[in-house]
C-alpha cells in the first residue's frame, strides 16, 4: 500500500523513535538564528 501522505517519511514521524528531534531542531535553530539578529530583536520559543 502507497503511503496516505505523500512527501512524508513516517519512519522520521514516528514519535517513538524521534520524539525529541523536532524540539531539539527548532531550540537549536532559534539560538543559532538569535546570534544573527539585531540587537532589537529576539528569537523566542513559544
Amino acid at each position: 500500500m502507497t503511503s496516505p501522505f505523500p512527501g512524508m517519511n513516517t519512519y522520521l514521524e514516528n514519535p517513538d523513535l524521534w520524539s525529541e528531534v523536532h524540539h531539539r531542531l527548532i531550540t537549536a535553530i532559534a539560538d543559532d538564528i538569535s546570534s544573527h539578529l539585531n540587537k532589537k530583536y529576539y528569537s523566542q520559543l513559544l
